[in-house]
């Protein structure tokens, strides 16, 4: 309990000390009003070839990995007005697969598959014992009401086998939604969603992170955030992180298989892929190009990237890409299988989308997941026609067949919205066909009406307005319409709920004037 509450004081120290890019008038009041972690973080077991007797290695042909850490979180007082806090427990959705019943769960899940849970002890406040409950993916912490608190606690996370973005193979540990994370309280009160199987259900604000992470010697550490420290002793290295300003920390363990692609934007940006050794040398560099390119691209034609580092990291897992401030995990398959070189392509551009979607201007993915994929999926095809023209003509053609599929129609007249919440969805090809397809071809099609440069315009002012912060559908609308200077009502009404055809064409007006820093 004391160690505990010793090592927060001594991070607390660090802060202070830690220099970043981030000036103070890019962040102004909101930084004072951020949660503050410090995570320090152990691999004690990593994968590796299982020796005799492992048991659950046998499965998997790798050992399971365990880590253990101290978490830290300094919280301001309007998080503290009703006397708790709550904190996200992620991993412990997978604490019992066998719970976990259904087709949907099912493609999460893959077939090699080790329940994983994250374990919690000495949870103090203050530097005293607080009062704790762990009850499934949420823990439950009382705490002086109303004023400013530290809050500190021991975890040790076993790292499920999946097919998700928290998982494992024989050479990297990819942690995404992996360290605890306080959750949103909104106007609403307290936000305790659980850990649902389709879509990205995670809701978080931005923060500031300190993270030390310790490894074996031969293996790396990519994570959100930029190196500040980097040592080895004896047959360990040590690893430090800080990060400004973003939304959740991910990282990845690689072990000595993995090389490193680096180069920079014209703006200055680091971007690194992480690639093994044996994958076909011209796929990881096509990769690598793909993201410092689109890095670029939104950089100029949105608003600046605020951080200094972007990765792109090899992983396993179903899913193509999946984003996280300034590291994006991405599907094995892409740096080795010259088939799927395009979609590998497409894949970076749109987890790349995602750090202005999601990353810059945030959004409830839980209730309005079509805010960050339609808008990333709208980025991507405006990218590649500037970049990789055949590519953006084929995703452009798919993006409206998709969008007019039998089933998508089917799936609207049912009632379901491209603006329904990520529990509304029965399956994945429901909400890829609405949130994907059918979002991102109702901006693309508005582009078409209105012009690449007004959308230029009102995307610039969108992420300008709500640069760190959460925005909401109506409030893209809204500058959309102000803009435009037209009434959009009926154009997505039509193109998300499937209603008011025939197919609306937006007739724009001059642009409303808007004064700087108006909603």
């Amino acid at each position: 309990m004391g160690t505990v509450f010793r090592v927060a004081v001594l991070m607390a120290m660090v802060w202070g000390c830690v220099a970043g890019p981030f000036g103070a008038a890019s962040h102004g009041k909101e930084k004072a009003e951020r949660v503050r972690y410090t995570v320090h973080l152990a691999a004690e077991r990593l994968p590796a070839a299982p020796s005799a007797g492992e048991g659950a290695a046998a499965a998997t042909g790798t050992v399971q990995p365990l880590l253990r850490g101290t978490w830290w979180a300094e919280v301001p007082a309007p998080l503290t007005t009703d006397g708790r806090l709550f904190v996200h427990l992620y991993a412990n959705a997978f604490r019992d697969d066998r719970a976990l019943a259904g087709p949907v769960w099912e493609e999460v899940l893959g077939k090699q598959r080790l329940p994983g849970r994250i374990d919690v002890a000495d949870v103090t406040v203050d530097g005293r014992p607080a009062r704790y409950a762990v009850r499934g993916t949420v823990l439950e912490v009382a705490v002086p009401r109303g004023r400013p608190c530290a809050v500190a606690l021991r975890f040790t996370l076993h790292v499920p086998r999946n097919n998700g973005r928290l998982s494992y193979d024989a050479h990297a540990v990819w942690l995404g939604n992996a360290l605890p994370i306080l959750a949103v309280r909104d106007a609403g009160g307290w936000r305790l969603d659980p850990y649902y199987p389709i879509g990205d259900p995670f809701y978080s604000e931005v923060a500031d992170y300190h993270l030390q992470v310790t490894v074996p010697e031969g293996w790396q550490v990519a994570a959100t955030g930029w190196e500040t420290l980097r040592e080895a002793r004896d047959d360990r290295r040590r690893y430090a992180v800080h990060a400004e300003g973003v939304r959740d920390m991910a990282l990845v363990l690689v072990d000595s298989t993995y090389r490193v692609l680096e180069g920079r934007t014209p703006e200055g940006v680091r971007v690194r892929t992480w690639t093994r050794q044996g994958d076909r040398s011209e796929l990881p560099r096509a990769l690598h190009e793909a993201a410092v390119r689109s890095l670029s691209f939104f950089h100029r034609t949105y608003s600046p990237y605020p951080y200094p580092d972007y990765d792109v990291v090899r992983t396993g897992g179903f899913f193509g890409g999946m984003e996280y401030p300034g590291l994006v995990m991405v599907q094995g398959a892409y740096f080795g299988d010259e088939r799927a070189r395009d979609d590998g392509l497409l894949v970076v551009a749109h987890e790349t989308a995602h750090q202005w979607w999601y990353g810059i201007v945030g959004n409830d993915e839980v209730r309005e997941p079509w805010l960050d994929e339609s808008l990333a999926q709208y980025s991507t095809l405006q990218f590649l026609h500037s970049a990789y023209p055949r590519i953006a003509r084929h995703m452009e053609r798919m993006l409206y067949r998709h969008a007019r599929h039998p089933q998508t129609v089917a799936w609207q007249r049912r009632g379901l919205s491209v603006r329904a919440p990520v529990y509304a969805f029965p399956n994945w090809t429901a909400y890829s066909l609405l949130v994907y397809e059918r979002g991102g071809a109702a901006l693309w099609e508005l582009r078409r009406q209105v012009g690449e440069e007004a959308m230029n315009r009102a995307l610039r002012r969108y992420a300008r307005q709500h640069a760190l912060r959460t925005a909401t559908g109506a409030d893209l609308l809204r500058v959309l319409e102000g803009e435009l200077g037209a009434d959009l009502d009926r154009f997505f009404r039509y193109w998300f709920e499937g209603v008011g055809g025939p197919r609306p064409e937006v007739k724009a007006r001059a642009p409303v004037f808007m004064p700087p820093g108006e909603p």
